[in-house]
């Protein structure tokens, strides 16, 4: 972790793909989804009634059960609001995986020392847990999913991968500023119960703006129920796992 965070921006020109191209009807498989989740598909646009997104907001550490000093364990990050109610992260992190993980919440207080709070809170933890500095993903819902993006986007050597749920696509103008560290780069894109048809339409835009830079792309959507987002989480769990086992794949 701590070399990744020492790595300098790139400075290469964005895609010049637009929001308005139109989309191939398929493409580049990722992860197969299980039963609760469906690969998303350009239909979803046709569902418009949902309420936006909430953000997730958790507490601040997740040890998994039957901790193993001796092993090196991936670090996901949650991005979360400040002023979140306590107990949160506790009950999302078992619904990804109760013994595979740690997870950290990072409450986002000011945009711009966001960058410092990840690097300050990773370190916190290094210093007491045995964590894998090349296995750190990056989280978070809505518009804390969307500030993820941004993030990963413009320090692809930070994270393992990025798995933003119910994300709008960042409004930056050159979101692909780093396009030569992007390839062969991780991205979740999921839409959960509360995706709305806009943010569905910026899933898809960003599948394929993702994919023409190289990265490795899965976009996921849960199934209607009231245990759609477990099954969208335990999708994260599916996704990180494939890239514990098999090796890195640079398109």
């Amino acid at each position: 972790m701590t070399m990744r965070f020492s790595s300098e921006s790139f400075e290469q020109p964005q895609s010049s793909t637009a929001a308005g191209d139109v989309f191939p009807e398929t493409f580049p498989a990722g992860p197969l989804p299980s039963t609760g989740c469906e690969l998303l598909m350009r239909d979803l646009l046709a569902e418009t009634a949902r309420a936006d997104a909430d953000d997730v907001e958790v507490d601040e550490l997740y040890i998994p059960e039957s901790y193993e000093p001796n092993y090196a364990y991936p670090l996901i990050a949650w991005l979360s609001p400040p002023g979140g109610a306590n107990g949160r992260l506790h009950k999302l992190m078992p619904m990804i995986s109760e013994r595979n993980y740690f997870g950290v919440s990072v409450p986002v207080v000011e945009q711009e020392g966001i960058e410092q709070q990840l690097f300050d809170t990773f370190i916190r933890l290094r210093r007491r847990y045995h964590l894998h500095t090349e296995r750190v993903y990056l989280l978070g819902f809505g518009a804390a999913g969307t500030q993820a993006l941004e993030i990963g986007l413009s320090h692809p050597a930070w994270f393992a991968g990025v798995a933003a749920i119910s994300a709008r696509c960042p409004d930056s103008p050159r979101l692909l500023r780093c396009y030569d560290d992007l390839r062969g780069k991780r991205v979740l894109l999921g839409i959960d119960e509360k995706g709305t048809a806009p943010i569905v339409a910026d899933c898809l835009y960003m599948q394929q703006l993702f994919w023409s830079a190289g990265m490795q792309v899965a976009a996921l959507a849960s199934s209607a129920g009231s245990d759609s987002r477990r099954s969208l989480l335990r999708e994260i769990d599916r996704w990180v796992m494939q890239a514990i086992e098999q090796p890195e794949l640079v398109c």
